[in-house]
């Protein structure tokens, strides 16, 4: 199963510490990508859907964006959710926002083509 919602709205912060995503949309999805400033590479990276029981690290198998969605296949169980295999967000968010998505992203993957791309 896949889990599917629009992102109309995007959060994007870094601290120095830690980079954070958070793409929000219709009936309260939220889904966060974060990173600390020192992690390697993609392992490092958390991914948590609508709250931290569904969260957990190194369990994203790829990430491909393009300017009309955003989908994410896991490589294993994220967190509580069983049987979700991945996620599929359609972007309803003007160019500015787009832009701000892509280069976030870029930065939370630092551009490590075998999990993140940009179609």
């Amino acid at each position: 199963m896949r889990v599917s919602f629009i992102c109309d709205g995007l959060f994007f912060e870094d601290d120095g510490d830690v980079l954070y995503c958070a793409m929000t949309g219709s009936d309260e999805n939220v889904l966060v990508f974060q990173r600390s400033a020192e992690a390697e590479d993609g392992s490092g990276i958390h991914l948590e859907y609508n709250d931290q029981s569904n969260g957990d690290y190194g369990c994203i198998e790829s990430c491909n964006l393009n300017r009309d969605s955003l989908n994410v296949d896991l490589s294993e169980q994220l967190g509580v959710l069983d049987d979700v295999e991945g996620f599929d967000v359609s972007l309803e968010i003007d160019e500015e926002t787009y832009e701000e998505l892509k280069n976030g992203l870029k930065q939370i993957f630092q551009c490590d083509e075998k999990f993140f791309k940009i179609k």
